[in-house]
């Protein structure tokens, strides 16, 4: 399924997760890779980790100001095993999150902790450019992602970059599936994982017509590939509007500003505006005074959002945490998790994320149900 890759944005795009301050001890389990391409659906190619197949990994936590961020490592190859093959004293333990950083006041009940796991994601260089979702998808109502929701297999997290064309699509054919799990009586919370395709971008950012020329071989080569998830983004609803974008931005602010939405419980409205800034109107989301203009799309107090971009909280921790996410091998964004459990990576249709979400919850509420009969007999 189209998703911006390591491979790829190193000639196109890259990939990656999330924020981080202290480093604490936890088990957890994530789902094993599935080297399956779905090529039927839609003329698309997909990622898929497998809903039957879990890998057990000794993990670490990092803890940045009220979310736990999961980067694990994947088990080696040789060690994985499967639910049916090892039985039931190897079922995955749930996920221990370390107290949070008290560095910003935390929300009352509605706060929440982010995560990010490193699933099994697979490379796929050809997928740029492909349609990334069936006809009829524009429908669905931008900003539309809940963040509230309880129990298990509920919790959706995603692993993204301001600036990745596919994260957005994904977006659009999240909403779309949730609405239809939201009809079967299933609601998920989802949350925004960081990471930059560009670490290395100077601040400022560069222009992006020379940028994309040298990065891509052409600005013929740089143009085709705007004409064709131009063509993808419309499949879904979204504009896109490359000739007004004259900067590739440092994204690093406007991961600081998407984590600080968290705190604020305007974490997707203002992923929404941020990503409507640089994809819809062309803005440079590298400039503060355009982001606290998304902070106040979203809601948030656009002079608090200038004072905290001002300052340099969180800079250094979500570099930390860049840096390890690509240690620990992540490779493809977006990147769906289910309760810390990777599902696939990818812009894959609306159908195809419902069917993954609705197989992925059943597996684990049956796992805790299987885990609360063991305990009580």
């Amino acid at each position: 399924m189209p998703c911006c890759t390591i491979s790829m944005w190193r000639r196109a795009t890259a990939c990656a997760p999330s924020s981080a301050m202290r480093l604490a001890a936890v088990r957890v389990s994530i789902l094993r890779r599935l080297a399956a391409t779905n090529a039927s659906m839609s003329g698309t190619a997909g990622n898929f980790i497998s809903a039957n197949s879990l890998v057990k990994s000794p993990k670490s936590a990092r803890v940045f100001g009220g979310n736990a961020i999961l980067v694990p490592p994947c088990a080696a190859p040789g060690r994985r095993r499967t639910l049916e093959r090892a039985g039931a004293k190897t079922k995955p333990p749930p996920v221990t999150f370390v107290p949070a950083s008290p560095m910003l006041p935390r929300e009352d009940s509605g706060a929440k902790r982010k995560r990010c796991q490193r699933g099994a994601v697979m490379d796929d260089d050809n997928s740029a450019g492909m349609v990334c979702g069936p006809d009829g998808c524009d429908d669905v109502t931008a900003g539309g992602l809940p963040d509230a929701a309880g129990g298990v297999g509920t919790r959706i997290d995603i692993v993204s970059d301001a600036i990745c064309p596919w994260c957005y699509i994904g977006k659009r054919q999240l909403e779309r599936a949730l609405a239809t799990l939201a009809q079967e009586g299933l609601h998920f919370s989802v949350h925004w994982n960081p990471f930059q395709l560009n670490p290395d971008m100077p601040k400022e950012g560069r222009d992006r017509a020379s940028y994309r020329a040298q990065k891509f071989g052409s600005a013929e080569k740089a143009a085709e590939l705007d004409r064709r998830i131009t063509e993808a983004a419309a499949g879904v609803g979204l504009a896109f509007r490359s000739d007004l974008m004259n900067r590739t931005p440092n994204t690093i602010d406007a991961h600081r500003l998407i984590w600080f939405a968290g705190q604020k419980g305007a974490q997707d409205a203002t992923m929404e505006a941020v990503f409507k800034a640089y994809f819809v109107e062309g803005r440079d989301i590298g400039d503060a005074a355009v982001l606290a203009g998304c902070a106040a799309e979203a809601g948030l107090n656009p002079a608090e959002v200038a004072s905290f971009l001002a300052g340099d909280l969180a800079d250094q921790e979500m570099r930390a945490a860049d840096q390890a996410a690509r240690e620990a091998g992540v490779s493809g964004v977006p990147s769906f998790f289910l309760d810390g459990y990777g599902l696939f990576s990818g812009a894959m249709p609306a159908e195809t994320m419902a069917a993954a979400l609705r197989r992925g919850r059943e597996v684990l509420q049956k796992q805790t149900q299987s885990q609360d009969a063991a305990a009580a007999g």
